[in-house]
């Protein structure tokens, strides 16, 4: 496993220092309060998501903000060559204790691995916690083959009539709820934060396409509160524009 690098503070409520030590206080009931207040649906959610990387016959997968493993786990089994990377060492400890081993500690925004190394990058529930989407994109884009896919599998807007509901749940019952469970209930008040926060699926989709990305696409998830974005680097010599 390799070390996971300092990060510098700032004044972001994303900032990576405060999102890391966040996630390492709630690693221990992180899944089980996924399973509780998703109603198990987000495992079927990241089933979609592995489905979505078949189809593209990768060799070797990033699944990037790892977090305890569920998806590297179901990549490896369904055959796919995968390493699981976060740089929240107890999220990367709970994924161990499924059996996962291919594991590194680094940035997601300066990430330990070569150019041109992965035919996919996967990343769930991940992406809205980096300090800087663009670059974050840029990093992706730097490790992924020619021709290789970014899937990301992040929370969107539902449905103009359910926006009430579905805020009122996240912002006022979830948290209080989750932070009872896990007892630290700021978490789970940024969590929500960061939800309401994130940038609508066509923004995301404007932003990748900036970045370089090709084919982008989504497609939103049942019951519309997530989406699967992806997009394709770009094989033309071209493309180191960017």
């Amino acid at each position: 496993m390799i070390d996971c690098p300092e990060t510098n503070p700032t004044d972001s409520p994303r900032d990576p220092g405060r999102v890391r030590e966040m996630f390492g206080k709630i690693s221990g009931p992180y899944d089980c309060i996924n399973r509780l207040f998703s109603c198990w649906v987000d495992l079927w959610w990241r089933h979609c998501l592995v489905s979505d990387v078949r189809r593209a016959h990768p060799e070797l997968v990033l699944d990037l903000a790892t977090g305890s493993g569920d998806v590297a786990l179901l990549l490896e089994r369904k055959g796919m060559k995968t390493i699981g990377l976060d740089f929240c060492l107890p999220m990367l400890e709970q994924s161990r204790r499924k059996g996962f081993g291919r594991l590194a500690a680094g940035d997601a925004l300066k990430m330990p691995f070569q150019e041109n190394t992965f035919d996919a990058v996967t990343i769930a529930f991940g992406f809205r916690n980096f300090a800087d989407y663009p670059a974050g994109l840029r990093e992706i884009r730097r490790v992924l083959k020619p021709g290789g896919r970014l899937l990301i599998l992040e929370f969107t807007d539902p449905a103009a009539w359910f926006r009430p509901v579905y805020y009122f749940y996240l912002s006022r019952i979830m948290p209080v709820l989750a932070g009872w469970i896990s007892r630290n209930g700021a978490a789970y008040n940024y969590l929500a934060s960061s939800v309401q926060k994130f940038p609508t699926a066509s923004s995301l989709g404007i932003q990748m396409e900036s970045e370089g990305y090709r084919d982008v696409g989504w497609r939103k998830l049942a019951p519309g509160i997530v989406a699967i974005h992806r997009g394709e680097k770009s094989p033309c010599l071209e493309d180191k524009e960017f």
